[in-house]
């Protein structure tokens, strides 16, 4: 396939098998999982960082494949072909959404590998997630906005906030620091993702009650009802929780 979804089936399958110990359901899709990971490897790493990015065919179905269609995070056009036999490119941009869960997948696989007991595997696995972490601690910080943000290839950021610059939470890859500064700047401010400290929405105007738009409320392109671009959707919110949730926090 030249096109994918955000890997989060090893996470899912984790926290089933957590639940109810049914080795069996590891031992049968562990293997596709692995396959999911080493095509993320191959096919989805852009230099000169070497971290993940978006492709496909084109510009569009880059966008398609973050899950995330018309998000302002890729208005405008910054992607390459990268294989001129068939066509296929990535963007030009190191997606720090789509990279953490790809750091995330690949901890929970080398959890899911030990419990098959296929150490080898697994020992492989951490060492490819703490490389995704450490690189996504190192280049996608951004100082300025206190939060982790996607950069271009060319070193540039670009600010335009949503829900998954949270997501490096997942694997604990930003320090307690980081991820105090990422709550007080943005989770918990009203002009922007409007969660509110006791969950009881205590302030929030109806443009942003709910909290937690699929863009921060002051991004020039938010509409409070605007598909990606302003509504409130559970998967990210799933994964803003499980970020905070992590043990590291």
């Amino acid at each position: 396939s030249t096109q994918s979804q955000p890997p989060v089936g090893s996470k899912v399958l984790l926290e089933m098998y957590r639940r109810y110990r049914d080795l069996w359901l590891v031992e049968l899709l562990l293997d596709d999982l692995l396959d999911w990971s080493g095509w993320f490897l191959e096919e989805r790493t852009l230099p000169p960082l070497n971290m993940t990015a978006l492709g496909g065919d084109d510009m569009q179905a880059a966008r398609y494949e973050s899950g995330l269609d018309d998000s302002p995070m890729y208005d405008g056009h910054f992607f390459a072909v990268t294989d001129n036999k068939t066509g296929y490119g990535l963007m030009q941009m190191y997606d720090v959404g789509m990279a953490s869960m790809v750091a995330m997948s690949d901890a929970c696989l080398a959890e899911l590998a030990d419990a098959a007991g296929r150490a080898d595997t697994a020992k492989v696995l951490r060492a490819r997630s703490a490389d995704a972490r450490a690189k996504i601690a190192a280049h996608l910080w951004d100082e300025q906005s206190g939060i982790f943000v996607n950069r271009l290839a060319t070193g540039r950021f670009r600010r335009r906030i949503t829900p998954t610059s949270f997501y490096p939470m997942l694997s604990g890859i930003a320090t307690v620091g980081r991820a105090e500064s990422m709550l007080r700047g943005w989770l918990l401010n009203a002009s922007r993702f409007c969660i509110t400290p006791k969950g009881d929405f205590a302030g929030n105007d109806d443009t942003c009650y709910w909290g937690l738009p699929s863009v921060s409320a002051d991004d020039p392109a938010f509409p409070p009802l605007g598909y990606w671009r302003g509504y409130v959707w559970g998967p990210m919110a799933l994964l803003t929780y499980w970020g905070l949730s992590h043990e590291a926090y």
